[in-house]
């Protein structure tokens, strides 16, 4: 008789224990909510089931005739890993680089004939940026937004933007509110004017700064 093991491990035995592995896991991360403490299920002296909230599932058992593994005692591991949208959307909101002030610093380094070729090899790249706001102005087609990207040290760089639809949270920020800006190049103006981006980036404010009376 076969090592119930050995069907385990085989090509159809890892779809079919993968399948009811997820849809268990399922169950009990919906009656969980999600969080909580690493569950054990267990089908067998040798061959337990953990379900790791949220990471993900490993299955385990002795092996034997195995294309990968050599010798006795050997047990194999099989992983599933479970992808969430709060690491996407962390991942999307991570500030990213170049900033504002290595964009300016590498244009500057080339030649002057280059410079204007440097420029546009930065335009409609993607970017995160932490910048500071300065000032907010309602002209008609929207808003007009114009803030500072600041590194201690450094010389700040301006990062302008427009929305086409008023954002009432914007509109009640205070100077100096800390946001995360997400959005594509439209031009680079150099220090004096600073950095455009196309119309309607993503906008988060992530800090307010204290107000005293």
């Amino acid at each position: 008789m076969t090592p119930w093991y050995e069907w385990v491990f085989s090509g159809a035995g890892v779809i079919a224990l993968g399948a009811v592995v997820r849809f268990v896991y399922k169950r009990l991360s919906g009656k969980a909510g999600g969080k909580g403490r690493p569950i054990t299920l267990s089908t067998g002296k040798n061959s337990p089931v953990v379900v790791d909230s949220p990471g993900g599932l490993v299955v385990s058992a002795p092996v034997t005739d195995s294309p990968v593994a050599v010798g006795t005692n050997i047990t194999q591991s099989l992983e599933i890993h479970h992808h969430h949208s709060e690491n996407r959307d962390s991942q999307e909101w991570t500030p990213t680089e170049p900033t504002p002030i290595q964009i300016l610093r590498e244009i500057d380094a080339t030649l002057p004939f280059d410079r204007e070729h440097a420029k546009q090899k930065y335009k409609d790249l993607k970017v995160v940026w932490q910048t500071s706001l300065s000032t907010v102005r309602a002209d008609g087609h929207g808003l007009a937004v114009g803030t500072f990207f600041r590194k201690e040290g450094e010389p700040s760089v301006i990062v302008d933007f427009r929305l086409s639809s008023v954002m009432a949270e914007l509109t009640s920020a205070t100077e100096g509110s800390v946001l995360l800006v997400r959005g594509t190049i439209k031009s680079i103006l150099g220090w004096a004017w600073g950095i455009d981006l196309k119309p309607d980036p993503k906008i988060r404010i992530v800090k307010r700064p204290l107000l005293y009376p």
